[in-house]
């Protein structure tokens, strides 16, 4: 086997992209089926998804998004593009809003379908009320309307995601002086994007895991009525140690569902065998000279990734790194190991000396605030435990930092 076909490996496990086109693996727990059915029974059906990062809550909501097209317009907006340390759900809302009627309109002008008065109008009307009168020079039309956006000078107009990172201090200004009016101008243009689609709309917010404390407790607890405003049925990600607070409960009446998504026991059978088909999906072949490490399960990779997808692929990308930089057309041990330290590396800038004090202490003597750091850094993994609750446990390759460090 030549650099080249270890090279195409790499590509496979990016594990910052979405599975390759055939390489999707249904989860054990079949979570795709929780999401779908908990969006069914009424319009303002809201589901909370949760889940520490890395443990496929995207590759998910992108396969809910392709399993929902035929019955429903799906608008997963990029939020990720939007400063998230001060947005609220106002601005989410009309984000998404604008981003999807600007999608459904691009769509309907490449079919040259110009049956798009009304879409066009209500987005329109939702992009001036969150414009100050000085932000883009414009031109009324013959109807007195300003619908025309002239280029004077500068940079070309920008598009939905461009204007809200461009001015998202002046538009969340311009919302503050009426959220109510904005929330509902969003409802009116989602109604005229199911009228011209003849589909219901469901919103897919992916990337609200990534809020900081502060942030998440603003949102979900002192704003969280505002959810029941929201025009649509709704999946929204969170951060998995909201769960743990207080006012769970409450949200969890304004969302009505929440779908969790845990790690995998790398020690249980359906795990592991999850585990190994991903990497078979990769295209990875553990048995065929790819990688001499003496067979998937016993290479240690499984136990290393803590059952964690991302770090699953990390780990594997890392050793394939590792042996290409040491000129090897397969993965060594020696590669596996030097890419298993160099995966572990990150968290050495991460962690400090009293965040590896709270990882040897037992989860019920941690602040609430130190509990979501470590679940949010990786550096704690939840998995199921036997009765149905849930289980902290150190991830396995910041255990061996903390070795390292025992042993120093």
């Amino acid at each position: 086997m030549g650099r080249g076909e270890l090279e195409s490996f790499l590509r496979r496990v990016d594990p910052s992209a979405p599975p390759p086109e055939g390489a999707y693996v249904e989860p054990p727990l079949r979570i795709g089926d929780q999401l779908a059915v908990a969006l069914q029974p009424h319009s303002t059906s809201r589901v909370l998804f949760v889940g520490q990062p890395g443990v496929g809550k995207s590759t998910e909501l992108a396969r809910l998004e392709q399993r929902l097209a035929d019955r429903f317009v799906v608008l997963r907006p990029p939020i990720d593009a939007l400063n998230l340390r001060t947005a609220g759900w106002t601005e989410l809302v009309a984000f998404s809003a604008l981003w999807g009627s600007e999608k459904v309109l691009r769509a309907a002008a490449s079919k040259g379908d110009l049956r798009v008065g009304e879409l066009m109008s209500a987005s329109s009307r939702l992009g001036r009320s969150i414009q100050e009168t000085q932000w883009v020079a414009d031109r009324p039309d013959d109807d007195g309307d300003h619908d025309e956006y002239v280029q004077v000078a500068g940079p070309p107009r920008p598009d939905v995601v461009q204007r809200f990172r461009n001015d998202l201090p002046r538009i969340m200004a311009a919302v503050a002086a009426g959220p109510a009016q904005v929330r509902d101008q969003a409802a009116a243009v989602m109604r005229e994007v199911e009228a011209r689609e003849g589909k219901p709309v469901v919103l897919l917010w992916d990337g609200l895991e990534r809020l900081s404390w502060g942030r998440a407790v603003e949102m979900f607890e002192k704003q969280v009525l505002d959810v029941k405003d929201l025009p649509c049925r709704l999946v929204a990600t969170a951060p998995v140690w909201l769960s743990f607070q207080t006012f769970f409960g409450e949200l969890t009446e304004n969302f009505g569902e929440v779908v969790r998504l845990r790690a995998l026991d790398p020690s249980e059978p359906s795990s592991a065998e999850f585990l190994a088909d991903v990497i078979v999906q990769r295209g990875l072949d553990f048995e065929g000279g790819h990688f001499d490490l003496d067979g998937f399960a016993e290479s240690g990779i499984p136990a290393y990734s803590g059952g964690i997808l991302r770090q699953l692929l990390q780990l594997i990308a890392f050793a394939i790194a590792q042996a290409l930089t040491d000129g090897q057309d397969s993965v060594t041990r020696e590669a596996f190991e030097r890419g298993r330290r160099r995966a572990a590396e990150r968290w050495q800038y991460q962690l400090g000396p009293a965040d590896f004090h709270e990882l040897s202490k037992d989860d019920r003597k941690r602040s609430p605030e130190l509990r979501a750091r470590l679940l949010s850094l990786g550096a704690l993994v939840e998995y199921e435990d036997a009765g149905g609750g849930l289980t902290l446990k150190t991830n396995p390759l910041v255990e061996e930092l903390m070795k390292r460090r025992s042993r120093s």
